[in-house]
């Protein structure tokens, strides 16, 4: 089977990451599910509906990730799936429901450095520039792919959200 597979959140990640030299990328399509929010005082008192509690099943799930089945062939042998979504609690919230669809022993957990909230981010060098270093804000693909290739560990045991 393949040996390893990239997941990210969105078409600009998976072309940084083509860029630094991947070729089995895959990206949610459109991104993360944003967080479900609490009910607020004005649409309880303005009779709206209020929305599904935090620890009930989303239902937006099983719709946004759709595209798994269609890339199913080329997961089911996949011996490792690096999970690099994005660095907030939507990209940890989909980083964790994807370990639980597809096995969390096989999921590889990529964190992104301080500055960087995803592949494109850590392209462009915005953690050296919010660092103010030299190389800041210039796409550098060897830096992106070695922090890709060492970075990445094991799913930890513990849930991320």
């Amino acid at each position: 089977g393949q040996p390893a597979v990239i997941i990210v959140e969105g078409e600009l990640d998976k072309l940084s990451l083509e860029e630094a030299g991947f070729t089995s990328v895959i990206s949610v399509p459109s991104g993360a599910l944003p967080p479900k929010r609490a009910p607020s005082a004005t649409a309880a008192s303005s009779g709206a509906p209020a929305p599904a509690a935090p620890l009930e099943p989303d239902a937006r799930l099983d719709t946004k990730l759709a595209f798994l089945r269609r890339a199913w062939p080329v997961l089911k042998d996949t011996e490792r799936i690096l999970l690099a979504t994005d660095g907030d609690a939507p990209g940890a919230a989909l980083a964790e429901e994807l370990a639980r669809r597809l096995g969390r022993g096989r999921c590889w957990l990529l964190r992104w450095p301080a500055g960087c909230k995803d592949a494109n981010d850590m392209l462009m060098g915005r953690d050296l520039q919010a660092a103010g270093l030299p190389g800041g804000g210039q796409p550098d693909a060897g830096r992106l792919h070695d922090y890709v290739e060492t970075q990445a560990v094991p799913m930890p045991e513990e849930s991320l959200v």
